[in-house]
C-alpha cells in the first residue's frame, strides 16, 4: 500500500511523546518510502468526539491508531473498547499501544480486549529502537517490547484459569483497597467477592487466601 494512504492517529497523555512519535514518523517518511497523514491529540475523548470530521473516509486507508494505553482505565475501558472500535469498524487499523512502565495488569486488559499489532513500553526503548519498532509496524510486522513478551510466554505457559475478574480483584488489592470495597470496584456482591479470593487461592496453590498472600502471588505471576 502507498505510503500516502497510511494515517497515523497519535493519542497520548504527554505532548513530549506526541512531538517523539511525529518525528520519528517524518524521518521514516523517505526511508521507507511512506507519507503517512499524522493526526495527534493529547485527549482520547476529544479524538473520539472528532473523529467523524476526520479525513478517513477512504475505506482503502490504513488507520495506525498510536494509543497511551493509559487511557484503558478500570471503569470504563469496554465502554473505551466499544468507542474506538466503532469509530474505526469501517477502516482497517492496526493498533499500536503504548505505555510509560511495565504494567503486567495492564498487558493483560489490553491485549485481550485491543488486540494490537504491537505494544511498546516507553522506559524499555530509546530513540532508535523506537524508530525500528514504528519502520517494522508500517512494513506490517509486530513488535513488543521486552517485558510485553515476558508477559505473554509467562500467560501462554501458564496452567491457572484466572479471568479478568479475578486479576482484577487482585490488582485493586495491590492498590490498597480492601475486600469490603471491591464489590463497587468489580460488580460484584461481597460474598462473590470471597468466593473470588478462595478460587484465586486455590488456582494459584496458595497456602491460604490472605490479601498479602495474594498480592505476593499476583506479582510472582506478573498478574500486576
Amino acid at each position: 500500500m502507498k505510503g500516502s494512504d497510511k494515517i497515523v492517529i497519535i493519542i497520548d497523555k504527554e505532548p513530549i511523546y506526541i512531538t517523539v512519535f511525529k518525528s520519528i514518523c517524518k524521518e521514516l517518511t523517505s526511508e521507507i518510502n511512506i507519507k503517512p497523514q499524522i493526526i495527534s491529540h493529547l485527549c482520547v475523548d476529544e479524538f473520539l468526539y472528532q473523529a467523524k470530521s476526520l479525513d478517513m473516509h477512504l475505506s482503502s486507508k490504513e488507520v495506525y491508531l498510536i494509543l497511551d494505553a493509559n487511557y484503558l482505565g478500570q471503569k470504563q475501558n469496554f465502554q473505551f473498547k466499544k468507542k474506538v472500535l466503532k469509530v474505526f469498524s469501517e477502516y482497517k487499523v492496526k493498533i499500536v499501544l503504548t505505555i510509560t512502565r511495565p504494567d503486567y495488569f495492564v498487558y493483560g486488559l489490553a491485549i485481550n480486549e485491543l488486540m494490537p499489532v504491537a505494544f511498546i513500553v516507553k522506559s524499555e526503548v530509546n530513540i532508535a529502537l523506537l524508530k525500528k519498532a514504528l519502520q517494522d509496524i508500517f512494513n506490517n510486522k509486530s513488535f513488543y517490547s521486552v517485558s510485553v513478551l515476558d508477559f505473554i510466554k509467562i500467560n501462554v505457559l501458564s496452567k491457572n484459569q484466572l479471568d479478568q475478574t479475578d486479576k482484577s480483584i487482585i490488582y485493586f488489592l495491590s492498590k490498597g483497597y480492601r475486600v469490603i470495597e471491591l464489590p463497587d470496584k468489580v460488580n460484584l456482591s461481597l460474598s462473590a467477592v470471597e468466593w473470588r479470593k478462595r478460587k484465586i487461592k486455590k488456582l494459584l496453590g496458595l497456602c491460604d487466601s490472605k490479601v498479602q498472600t495474594i498480592i505476593d502471588a499476583g506479582k510472582r505471576c506478573k498478574i500486576i
